[in-house]
């Protein structure tokens, strides 16, 4: 089950991104593991059609 906020946080999130796509060549999400950052991306460019290629970063 998905928390509500997780919820809101993302479809918040997805307004902001739909806003920026238009206007930015590139999109970077940053931030603490584990909150739906390659989620939210992955499922902006399913909805649009558009390949996914997530780089994670090697320590």
């Amino acid at each position: 089950m998905v928390e509500p906020l997780a919820r809101f946080a993302e479809r918040r999130v997805s307004a902001l991104l739909d806003n920026l796509l238009p206007v930015e060549p590139v999109i970077a999400l940053h931030g603490p593991r584990s909150v739906g950052k390659s989620t939210v991306l992955s499922t902006l460019a399913r909805a649009r059609g558009v390949p996914v290629r997530l780089r994670h970063r090697v320590r």
